[in-house]
């Protein structure tokens, strides 16, 4: 069967009911978060929970995101499915530096990922450990972000404000403190995380502001308004809140180990979490308008690599692929 947007019956399943919540809370706003949730809203899919054979006939691809508690129950999915009428997509997106908490029995990892008919991972490091464990094709595929909507969203009102992302999987919120710790006169400092009790208080006593995550829309609109963010991730990984920012006009400061931070702010990339450095190259952003109009309008091409268009385009492409 060659795959087609028009003929594709998509259904992303997960038997985590807090990601089950996640997505559908998601799937009601008017914007839906970047990432995993956006595959079902571009192939007008189904955010399901198949429990029988029948239930599994609706669709031609069943899409399961690999996580420790979708392993165990894999063992009762992969019965019910016809695999002459339905294929199994799965995908890994847990950063690998993290496999040691996520799957810390990975021959368990390379059991259930054997069953599936295509896998993907979101970054480049990722996919190469599993194909060669696996001995098989693994795609790179990042999720997709809405990159139209939010290149709408863009503000030319900029405000003397560097934001700080901080991840809740890794707390680094000490050395981007280094970073900014010499701004000049009326400019701050804003911490972006998680909204989890006790983390405003942690973070309080090194930047006046902090900005929980909130509704999709409503912190893309703040976020839009940063002058520029500092990237606090450290980790071999995908990237997505990098990328949602180079849609937005916003320049990003981080890792290049960081996928999307390698691919659309080359120049504002270092190796390591180099503070010293990473300082200097926002002290250009700030003093140098040409610098930083042409690495936001670096970020806004390049970003349309992780598109709506794009990301469909992709997919298809894989699952129309000899595996």
């Amino acid at each position: 069967m060659v795959f087609t947007e028009e003929n594709i019956k998509y259904c992303l399943l997960t038997f985590d009911k807090q990601m089950k919540d996640h997505i559908e809370g998601f799937a009601k706003e008017k914007m839906c978060i970047s990432g995993l949730y956006q595959w079902a809203q571009l192939f007008k899919g189904d955010y399901n929970f198949p429990i029988f054979p029948l239930d599994t006939e609706e669709y031609n691809v069943i899409h399961v995101n690999i996580t420790p508690r979708n392993i165990p129950l894999l063992d009762q999915l992969l019965p019910m499915v016809n695999r002459n009428k339905t294929k199994i997509l799965f995908n890994v997106d847990h950063a690998v530096d993290l496999w040691s908490t996520a799957f810390p029995y990975p021959h368990q990892l390379l059991r259930s990922l054997e069953e599936g008919d295509y896998i993907f991972g979101v970054e480049p490091l990722m996919c190469s450990i599993l194909s060669e464990a696996l001995q098989r094709k693994v795609a790179c595929i990042p999720h997709p972000v809405d990159i139209k909507k939010l290149s709408e969203m863009a503000s030319h009102d900029r405000g003397q404000r560097i934001g700080i992302s901080i991840h809740r999987y890794m707390e680094n919120y000490v050395l981007p403190w280094f970073v900014t710790k010499n701004l000049p006169a009326g400019w701050i400092t804003s911490a972006i995380g998680a909204n989890v009790p006790g983390f405003q208080p942690r973070v309080q006593h090194l930047y006046p502001e902090v900005q929980p995550y909130s509704q999709f829309e409503e912190l893309m609109k703040w976020v839009s308004k940063l002058y520029a963010v500092i990237e606090s991730y450290t980790l071999a990984s995908y990237g997505r809140f990098t990328v949602e920012c180079a849609a937005l006009g916003v320049p990003v400061i981080g890792c290049e180990i960081v996928a999307s931070q390698k691919k659309c702010f080359p120049e504002l990339s270092t190796k390591y979490f180099n503070a010293p450095e990473m300082q200097k190259l926002l002290a250009i952003l700030i003093n140098e308008p040409e610098f930083y109009t042409r690495v936001v309008r670096k970020g806004r091409e390049e970003c349309q690599s992780y598109s709506l268009e794009n990301s469909r385009k992709k997919m298809l492409d894989f699952l129309n692929s000899p595996q």
